[in-house]
């Protein structure tokens, strides 16, 4: 995932959770703030070249546990 994939995630991201849009202003701040002891990435796939899906894991910040994490495709 780079900042140049900001909008095609979002894209994919907004089509799938249409009544919790969110812009890619939110995803940069998010991005920059984190917590920095919690561990996150986030992936963008492409199925022939076309962005296909967003894939993210972290960690949560309010039920921490160093070997647990969240996984959204």
């Amino acid at each position: 995932f780079t900042p140049d994939d900001y909008p095609a995630a979002l894209e994919i991201y907004n089509a799938v959770e249409p009544e919790y849009p969110e812009t890619v202003a939110e995803w940069q701040h998010w991005d920059t703030h984190q917590d920095p002891k919690l561990r996150w990435k986030r992936y963008l796939a492409d199925w022939d070249g076309q962005p296909a899906a967003v894939i993210s894991y972290a960690q949560s910040e309010e039920l921490y546990h160093p070997q647990k994490f969240e996984l959204n495709i």
